[in-house]
């Protein structure tokens, strides 16, 4: 139980869950936060047990979760229900999905076989998607959307946390980039996108992958953009061998499904692509995570977000001023997520 005086949020959130499932003897505990003001909660009884989401109103509305939820339960896709809710106080009851992620096992003997099963769940998530219509109803993952995203780098990544001012020439330089990278990623076919498919959203239970999280901010776009936050994690360095194979079997699963048909160095330019678009935007939003926000751990995450961006800079010439900017910086080794 908490203390009220230091935490009226969660009195009232263990008030709101006794009254909408009242005579149980509920025990309430820390689920997990994440990077955004949303708070987890399990809630637990002799019979039952959900999570219980704390998102305040004025930073964190719930009207986008609570739609893409219903849809995601529509298209009978792997994502926890919602099965109660109170909109104005910010208060969400799920589905509990348990306590482990697929980061927490990427060390174990079923890591390749539950990242295939996140493979094939993301194509049955996408083609379900395509053919329905309320993908038009999302936000457009354009190309004023994917530049804002890329301006977090030099804001927060090379001003902010390194104290690097660049020069007008440089700057231009690296606008000139960024929009060329804008222009690839927006070339390639378009739909639905989670926007933060990866190891630490994606449920496992038994050796089986038993749900997604965090599906809220979804938008319609490039359709490699959660390939990449999968195979590219932001935590866990999957080997060079498990990400190409990885990436076949999602396009083969679409272009089997009708939705696309690339060949495959097409594909894999989009998808380094898009990799660069989200790497630039992860290295100031981790930076902006710690300066602004207070949330340091994100910090032992840059340096395999730096490498992931080196690696494919030295594959494409036109990349190659990004890399030499990337370089001037230390990359020292990761705090764990390394296979």
């Amino acid at each position: 139980m908490s203390d009220d005086s230091q935490d009226p949020r969660r009195t009232d959130l263990e008030a709101w869950v006794r009254r909408i499932r009242p005579n149980r003897a509920w025990r309430f505990a820390p689920a997990s936060a994440d990077a955004s003001f949303r708070r987890y909660f399990r809630a637990r009884s002799d019979q039952q047990r959900y999570i219980v989401m704390d998102a305040p109103p004025e930073h964190e509305p719930l009207d986008a979760f609570m739609q893409v939820a219903g849809w995601l339960a529509d298209w009978g896709v792997l994502a926890p229900r919602v099965h109660a809710d109170e909109p104005d106080a910010g208060f969400l009851l799920l589905d509990d999905l348990g306590d482990t992620v697929l980061l927490d096992r990427v060390d174990a003997p079923e890591a390749i076989p539950l990242l295939e099963q996140a493979i094939d769940a993301l194509v049955d998530l996408q083609v379900k998607a395509q053919a329905s219509p309320r993908l038009q109803k999302l936000p457009a993952y354009d190309t004023d959307v994917l530049l804002r995203e890329m301006r977090l780098f030099p804001e927060w990544f090379l001003q902010r946390h390194h104290g690097l001012d660049p020069s007008a020439k440089r700057r231009a330089a690296l606008d000139q980039l960024m929009a060329l990278v804008a222009a690839e990623v927006t070339a390639q076919p378009s739909g639905f996108v989670h926007r933060d498919y990866h190891s630490r959203n994606l449920m496992v239970a038994d050796g089986r992958l038993v749900g997604m999280l965090d599906f809220q901010d979804a938008m319609h776009g490039p359709l490699c953009y959660d390939i990449v936050s999968l195979l590219r994690d932001c935590y866990v360095v999957w080997p060079e061998h498990v990400q190409r194979q990885g990436l076949e079997r999602w396009s083969a699963g679409l272009t089997d499904a009708g939705v696309w048909s690339a060949d495959p160095r097409t594909v894999t330019r989009w998808f380094d692509f898009t990799g660069v678009q989200r790497h630039l935007k992860v290295l100031g939003i981790f930076c902006r995570l710690h300066h602004r926000d207070g949330k340091s751990n994100y910090l032992n995450d840059l340096p395999r977000v730096q490498q992931h961006l080196l690696d494919v800079c030295a594959r494409y010439p036109e990349l190659a001023p990004l890399g030499d900017m990337l370089s001037d910086f230390d990359v020292p080794t990761p705090v764990g997520g390394a296979l």
